[in-house]
């Protein structure tokens, strides 16, 4: 009995030790991730056009990931993330960024709890990050707005489906070369062990289907 504590105190140690490590390594890319952007921002005042708009989605992008190591943060937790807090925060950071309010988009999000490790989220939340933006920047055009809806859905213990929809003018042919998000999508979810559709008319949905854990 003695010999079995010891070997289960030097456990619970060393899983302490390895938890303060991975915070601490969280913290240190959250503040690296920090660093880079506002890099991106002396680096915008010296371009402009086609450059810019290309740093301004590089810059959300690395928002986007360091809300996984910020969520992990606030938490306390070192290794999981609950997708929707993620989901509620990145998407009150989107709202920000591109003014949604003051061009009539509106998000209706309804996500249940789904704790994953957190490097499925960072996959997840690059697949996040694209179609919202995709939906923000295409969707609507000149119009009046309208709604993106976000679901997350458990159909199983293990299996989530997340969507994300709008009421915009659906999807068009892509011309040559402007299908890279969508490759990326579905390459992210190819790594998740999923699988990602797209649906078009009237407007456009992302459908993934992912395990919560691998």
């Amino acid at each position: 009995v003695t010999e079995e504590k010891g070997t289960r105190d030097r456990l619970e140690t060393k899983l302490e030790q390895e938890e303060l490590l991975l915070k601490e390594l969280h913290h240190r890319v959250h503040n690296d991730l920090q660093v880079l952007s506002s890099h991106l921002n002396l680096r915008k005042q010296r371009v402009d056009g086609r450059a810019q708009a290309v740093l301004d989605d590089v810059q959300l992008q690395i928002r986007a990931i360091a809300l996984v190591h910020e969520t992990l943060e606030r938490t306390g937790h070192a290794s999981h993330v609950d997708l929707a807090d993620y989901i509620d925060q990145l998407m009150t950071a989107l709202a920000q960024a591109f003014g949604v309010r003051d061009r009539g988009i509106r998000f209706d999000v309804q996500v249940v709890p789904a704790v994953v490790r957190f490097d499925r989220a960072l996959l997840v939340s690059r697949i996040m990050h694209e179609a919202v933006v995709n939906s923000i920047k295409h969707a609507f055009g000149d119009g009046p707005g309208g709604d993106i809806v976000v679901r997350l859905i458990r159909h199983e213990p293990d299996d989530l489906e997340l969507r994300i929809a709008d009421t915009g003018r659906g999807m068009p042919a892509a011309p040559a070369g402007e299908t890279d998000g969508l490759d990326l999508m579905r390459h992210l979810a190819a790594q998740l062990g999923g699988t990602l559709d797209i649906l078009s008319g009237p407007g456009t949905t992302v459908v993934v289907r992912l395990k919560m854990s691998d």
